[in-house]
This record gives C-alpha cells, structure tokens and sequence, in this order.
C-alpha cells in the first residue's frame, strides 16, 4: 500500500512535505479501519459498492475521532503507525484471538485416546 500511494504522490507531482504527501498514521489507521469494516459488514462486489455501502470510510476527519492534532501531527507519525491518544481504534474481535495465539507459547496438543474401537 505504502508504496502504491508513494508512487501516486509522485506521478501527480505531490511533494513529500511535512504538511503533505505519504502519512505511514493515515494509511495505517484507515486500512485498520477499513479491515474492520470488512470483518463486521463483509466485502461487496466492488471496491465502489463496498465503499457506498460503507459512507463512514468516506469521511475525510474520520481519524480525528482517534487522535489529537497535536498526536497527528509529530514528525513520527508521518514515518511510522503511532497509537492513537484519543480512544483506541477499532479491532474486530478476531484480532483479539490472534493476538492471543500470538502470546502463547506454541505447545503440542497431548494425544488424546482414539474413540475408534
């Protein structure tokens, strides 16, 4: 994604400036909210259907929810994800169980008796 809409920017002559061009936050915040979204609602059969079924994704503030200006607009935030300082955003309970696969160590399941006679 990063470079797909690096390369946008760059094509359309759109500077890379500390007001303008790629913002890891941005990209990283709305595709979360935008896998969310598919994980709650499901996927459409085109990206336009998905994104008219889906006018919350269409609002260009919609981030502000989340962070503050002052978060928002660090140095740092425009070169790597930060975590939002307003509220969390939105995971979709799957992640919760993936993450919690995550953090267990990876054991084998004890062999259990065949029920087969």
């Amino acid at each position: 994604m990063r470079a797909s809409i690096k390369a946008l920017n760059a094509a359309h002559h759109v500077p890379d400036e500390p007001m303008r061009g790629y913002h890891e936050t941005t990209t990283h915040a709305w595709m979360r909210l935008v896998q969310v979204t598919l994980c709650e609602y499901g996927p459409a059969t085109t990206a336009d259907e998905f994104f008219e079924q889906n006018p919350q994704l269409s609002q260009k503030k919609i981030l502000r929810l989340f962070y503050s200006r002052e978060r928002f607009m660090l140095p740092e935030a425009k070169v790597k994800f930060i975590e939002p300082d307003l509220t969390e955003l939105p995971k979709h309970p799957s992640e919760d169980l993936l993450e919690v696969k995550q953090l267990r160590p990876n054991t084998e399941q004890k062999s259990r008796p065949s029920s087969r006679g």
